[in-house]
């Protein structure tokens, strides 16, 4: 005979871990729309603060706000260039056999820039390095729980 209420105590529990993992993406999303939105209102590019509430889109502001470069014009610029890369990567993970590699280097780049911003928010190497180090497995928390205390602030390096 077969007992319907096992599976129900199976599928109740399968339905809160995915409510779960959907509340902590939600949680996750409203962090670094927050930051990026903010941290773009506050130290440019000012106009382009909406690309923070889109997911996938936001990446670029990070770019941005790790760039170099002087001019805003420059660090769009700069910017444009990075996502390209970094979307390059994205699709070559598909590929067989250099997919490994494709991800290793959008994995490194998104720490670089991550790095860059948490030193520009900082302004010492590091406090920049150990935010990063603490940020790797938190999955990104310690970066925004950094970012919503500097999100209003100006940069302190360049």
């Amino acid at each position: 005979m077969y007992n319907y209420s096992d599976d129900s105590v199976i599928l109740g529990i399968l339905a809160a871990l995915g409510l779960g993992i959907l509340l902590i993406f939600l949680i996750y999303y409203i962090l670094s729309a927050l930051v990026f939105y903010n941290t773009a209102k506050t130290n440019g590019p000012s106009d382009l603060a909406f690309l923070g509430w889109i997911p996938i889109a936001n990446t670029y502001l990070l770019f941005a706000f790790g760039s170099k470069k002087e001019s805003m014009e420059e660090v769009k610029k700069d910017a444009l260039i990075w996502i390209i890369i970094y979307v390059v990567l994205l699709l070559l993970m598909s590929v067989p056999l250099i997919g490994w590699l494709a991800s290793l280097a959008s994995i490194i780049i998104y720490y670089y820039f991550m790095y860059r911003v948490l030193y520009r928010w900082a302004g010492e190497t590091g406090l920049a390095i150990i935010l990063l180090i603490l940020s790797i497995p938190t999955g990104g928390l310690v970066f925004y729980i950094y970012g919503l205390m500097k999100m209003k602030q100006p940069f302190v390096e360049a």
